[in-house]
């Protein structure tokens, strides 16, 4: 019986010590693409007035690549501290890699502006602040 044990503790030994080196394998270089992904950068005005039609837009981008063929872009706009309160605008292509949304404002405030991008399998959610004046406050003028 202790022969038995001891040829089977011998035999794992042996094994694991041969799947220890056919574990070990060169690296393996990955090309750029497989590194790439979906960097999402929101664009908005300086300066917003209550009752502005105002543009947003979302610079979308897979590595070096403008990706002009996204599954879906979406802005969702609340007042800050209101979530449940916002809105969803389907994005729509403007130009390579460009996506926009436009929306008017009807309260002054903060309001949170994020764009849901899913493109290259891959959904980003960046968030930006935005803040709107009231009357000529967004033309640079004092309120």
């Amino acid at each position: 019986m202790k022969k038995i044990i001891l040829t089977a503790m011998g035999l794992v030994l042996l094994l694991s010590a041969c799947s220890k080196q056919s574990g070990q394998r060169e690296p393996v270089e990955q090309s750029e693409q497989t590194l790439a992904v979906v960097q999402v950068e929101i664009e908005l005005p300086d300066a917003v007035a209550v009752g502005e039609e105002t543009i947003l837009k979302a610079h979308i981008r897979y590595g070096d690549e403008r990706v002009s063929d996204a599954d879906e872009v979406q802005f969702e706009i609340w007042q800050e501290n209101r979530k449940d309160q916002g809105v969803w605008i389907d994005a729509e292509l403007e130009e390579e890699g460009v996506y926009t949304v436009q929306h008017m404002f009807e309260e002054a405030g903060v309001y949170m502006v994020q764009s849901h991008v899913t493109a290259k399998d891959m959904h980003v959610m960046p968030t930006s602040r935005l803040e709107v004046k009231e009357g000529s406050a967004a033309a640079g003028g004092e309120s």
